[in-house]
């Protein structure tokens, strides 16, 4: 960022990722590669961040029987809210980097998924409803190695993340209700991202300005 290379998206992947088409891809889609795809659905819509369909977590097809069962949305859409994706592939907007990066560390030895927890209830906080999953393209890692998922603590450690989320806020945001009820549900992360946020629902629309808790500044 400090060599300001200008780049508008900055992707994380694992060393092993693929993208591929699935069968929510258009047949017109596929006439180029899925990578190249992604790239012009990024600056199309311009999501805080972008993240692509994931068979094993909360890829297109759960995300849309979520909004049809919790918000009666019945249209599929190729473009979706997300909020608790996987950090197989994420491309954060350059204005958003600042805000959600760098990963924290400090518990990289303990459990991977902590550090991806974190990141995901920041954007929860910051940015809802601008997370967007791209529907036509998943994302597969076919190596899978050994890596850190000690559960002991996991708790205590999103606590931590939480408070830390909340002091980092504007001074008049910190007891406003979507903080509060974070603070309420701190020790079940995974249960509220998944089942109780209200993200799900939104509608989806391109180029939303990239401003931090702008969603929580209207309402003060």
């Amino acid at each position: 960022m400090k060599r300001r290379p200008g780049y508008h998206y900055y992707i994380f992947l694992n060393d092993d990722t693929v993208l591929k088409y699935n069968q929510f891809a258009p047949v017109n889609m596929r006439e180029i590669s899925p990578f190249r795809t992604v790239e012009k659905w990024l600056l199309d819509y311009e999501p805080a961040v972008g993240v692509l369909d994931y068979t094993l977590h909360n890829g297109a097809s759960v995300v849309l029987a979520r909004r049809r069962r919790r918000c009666g949305i019945k249209k599929k859409s190729l473009v979706l809210p997300t909020v608790f994706f996987d950090a197989i592939f994420n491309a954060f907007h350059h204005k958003a980097v600042e805000h959600l990066l760098p990963y924290p560390t400090q518990y990289e030895r303990h459990n991977w998924y902590c550090i991806n927890i974190q990141t995901v209830t920041q954007v929860e906080v910051k940015f809802p409803g601008q997370a967007l999953l791209f529907a036509p393209v998943t994302a597969v890692n076919p190596i899978h190695r050994p890596y850190s998922r000690n559960q002991t603590n996991v708790s205590n450690i999103w606590r931590e993340y939480v408070e830390g989320i909340i002091q980092e806020a504007p001074p008049k945001l910190r007891e406003h209700a979507v903080l509060k009820k974070l603070r309420k549900y701190q020790r079940r992360l995974i249960g509220y991202l998944n089942n109780l946020s209200r993200t799900f629902c939104l509608n989806v629309s391109r180029h939303q300005p990239i401003i931090p808790y702008n969603h929580l500044l209207g309402e003060v």
